[in-house]
């Protein structure tokens, strides 16, 4: 088990774009190591996702458990892990809700944000093959939010209130 450091908010490096990733990368021992260590790093934080760069790697590699119905309810179901590689979103048609968001690389904080719920990823998959997959609610979220890392981007920097960003202890007691 490879359980790497995730590094938190004011590292500079995580407001650094991440490189794309070539094919021979793709195929790569390397990139079969990061996705194990990202894997690993997430089972062990008990996140749901993880970008490479949160683990110090500036490549465009995100990785989150996707409901095998591709829908999400907390509890029970059947997690499928999927990694993706130089991921693409394009926003379809349809409304922008809010989720109060946390992230491993800013501990202790929730924050309210708002963002498009129906989206499509465009991606390559660890076969180097071209994927698409569409995502609705809670899930384009945490897709819109591991991705937002690889451009550099933390929830905090699109919370659109200062009252919208508070600490875990107070999200607990008012929000929940």
């Amino acid at each position: 088990m490879s359980v790497r450091k995730i590094l938190t908010v004011g590292t500079s490096s995580l407001r650094e774009r991440s490189e794309e990733v070539t094919k021979s990368q793709i195929r790569s021992p390397m990139m079969r190591r990061l996705v194990r260590d990202m894997t690993d790093t997430l089972l062990e934080a008990k996140g749901i996702g993880l970008a490479a760069p949160q683990i110090g790697e500036q490549l465009r590699v995100v990785l989150f458990d996707v409901p095998e119905d591709n829908g999400y309810v907390e509890g029970g179901e059947s997690l499928v892990r999927t990694i993706c590689i130089n991921p693409v979103v394009t926003v379809l048609d349809g409304p922008t809700a809010g989720y109060w968001e946390g992230c491993l690389s800013v501990p202790g904080k929730r924050g309210y944000v708002e963002r498009p719920q129906h989206i499509r990823l465009d991606f390559m998959d660890l076969a180097a093959k071209s994927r698409s997959m569409e995502f609705d609610g809670f899930l384009s979220t945490v897709c819109q939010h591991e991705i937002d890392h690889l451009d550099g981007v933390l929830y905090i920097d699109r919370v659109k209130e200062p009252d919208l960003l508070v600490s875990e202890a107070e999200f607990n007691e008012q929000v929940e």
